[in-house]
């Protein structure tokens, strides 16, 4: 059974259409990447997802169940964890802070999930005193990725983690990741427009252009740029 199971998904913004019978599964244990230029609506399809936007038609299973009609924060609560684009931390609040935010646990437990958190991300560790503003954009991409995994997420939608990053912070985060998906069900639904960082991280790809899914994708043809040019036009 899939862990997310998107059925003829359809989504408008008032009577402008941004979704058009989108179809995809993602199993548990797997990374799988939606790519395409931008406005051809992934953010559209992570925030109807995570229950940001409503949907006008089709069917969200999560888990077995279906959520299409859950709030926010009960989808929350089941086990789907979101990084959004632009990364939305709390400025204002320091590192350690910012991590604790996304903890529901006692002072004690909660110290103790953000140790473990922060080992998974060692340039995070010593900046746990300093403000979210004063972070570079990379590490703040790493901080919104930390304050996501606080929650247990079973499921995390990763919107566009490449924008604004510096390369060696790209290499940081694809360790991470792969780190993460060792030996457990989670997954993760990882929507780019990179082609390299999708390729390095995705199992399998859809490509998404004006709001429908065009194919998907094996991820050995996104090193093949005749391919890659055939199905998405990046090249």
């Amino acid at each position: 059974m899939p862990l997310l199971e998107v059925t003829s998904l359809s989504a408008a913004y008032g009577s402008v259409p941004a979704l058009h019978r989108v179809d995809f599964v993602v199993n548990a244990g797997e990374i799988v990447g939606i790519l395409g230029h931008n406005g051809m609506g992934k953010t559209t399809l992570m925030r109807s997802i995570m229950g940001f936007v409503r949907t006008t038609g089709g069917d969200i299973r999560y888990d077995g169940r279906s959520i299409t009609g859950l709030s926010v924060n009960a989808r929350a609560r089941a086990g789907i964890g979101f990084v959004p684009q632009g990364r939305q931390i709390f400025p204002n609040l320091s590192v350690e802070e910012n991590l604790h935010v996304g903890i529901r646990q006692d002072r004690v437990s909660a110290a103790k999930k953000a140790d473990e958190i922060v080992a998974l991300f060692p340039r995070l560790k010593r900046l746990l005193d300093r403000q979210g503003a004063a972070l570079s954009g990379g590490e703040q991409q790493l901080l919104a990725l930390a304050r996501c995994l606080c929650t247990n997420p079973r499921l995390i939608l990763l919107d566009e983690p490449t924008e604004g990053i510096q390369p060696n912070i790209l290499d940081e985060i694809t360790e991470t990741l792969l780190g993460l998906m060792k030996g457990t069900e989670m997954a993760i639904v990882l929507v780019e427009q990179n082609v390299d960082f999708i390729a390095g991280l995705a199992s399998r790809v859809y490509a998404l252009s004006n709001g429908v899914v065009e194919r998907e994708l094996p991820r050995e043809h996104l090193t093949d740029p005749v391919k890659v040019n055939q199905f998405i036009g990046f090249a």
